[in-house]
């Protein structure tokens, strides 16, 4: 048996064994109430949800507006990153804009987003390419900030100047730390996507669970949506380690 199958069974076996004790507590009174309805029911509406057309439409546009964000993170976050490392001074003059920015929570811009672009997939967007954009543009800044002057030094010795050093070292070099910022933030944008659709009802899996949410016992669809969710940024993230292996295989563990 393989680490990586031996890694993945014990995860799997522990995630069995959490959610018998929880269905144990809350079948027994231990724990739970109105409030927490048992992990089987949760489990059955979940599976009840992926039936639903409306549900299905509303996790499309709730990845439709995650997909778009995290192109723009990922545009802006590798070109200013690779900037901001590259340079000095560049860094410097932007240090001081980008601490007072970044402390800002996504959601909190929603209504200027709302404002600005009402309640269409660019609102959303926007929100989740704010929030996604700093692992990803700190990541790129490292690595083109540690580069091996040598490295440099060597592509000049063969000729090369401006755009082809860009091309051939610098590139190839800050790829791996930017894929990395581009994992850490698929999960941070996934989260924003969601939280903002609760300001939106109707308008993604967010606005679907507001809605549900204020009706009358439907607490178990509410939680076998969010247990969707949960699934969904499981399955991007094994996706992004799998493109990540395939690209960087040095780096696989």
């Amino acid at each position: 048996m393989s680490s990586r199958t031996g890694r993945l069974l014990r995860g799997t076996i522990g995630a069995v064994f959490v959610i018998g004790l929880v269905e144990l507590a809350v079948r027994t009174g231990i724990v739970g109430g109105s409030a927490l309805p048992p992990p089987s029911e949760v489990i059955g509406e979940a599976a009840a949800l992926l039936t639903e057309a409306d549900f299905v439409a509303a996790v499309a546009v709730t990845l439709g507006a995650w997909l778009l964000g995290m192109a723009i993170a990922v545009v802006f976050g590798v070109v200013a990153g690779a900037l901001i490392g590259g340079s000095a001074r560049i860094e410097l003059l932007t240090r001081g804009p980008i601490e007072l920015i970044r402390p800002l929570p996504a959601v909190a811009l929603a209504p200027l987003l709302l404002g600005l672009y009402g309640r269409g997939i660019w609102s959303r967007a926007l929100a989740v390419a704010f929030a996604a954009v700093w692992p990803i543009l700190f990541n790129t800044s490292y690595g083109v900030s540690t580069l091996d002057s040598t490295r440099l030094d060597t592509a000049r010795s063969f000729g090369l100047r401006g755009l082809e050093i860009w091309r051939r070292v610098r590139l190839p070099a800050l790829a791996p730390f930017a894929f990395t910022g581009l994992r850490l933030a698929a999960a941070i944008g996934l989260i924003v996507a969601v939280s903002v659709e609760f300001l939106l009802p109707g308008s993604g899996v967010g606005g679907y669970v507001a809605e549900l949410s204020t009706g009358v016992g439907n607490l178990s669809t509410v939680y076998g949506a969010i247990v969707i969710v949960g699934l969904v940024g499981v399955a991007l993230n094994a996706a992004l380690v799998a493109v990540d292996n395939r690209l960087f295989p040095w780096r696989v563990t």
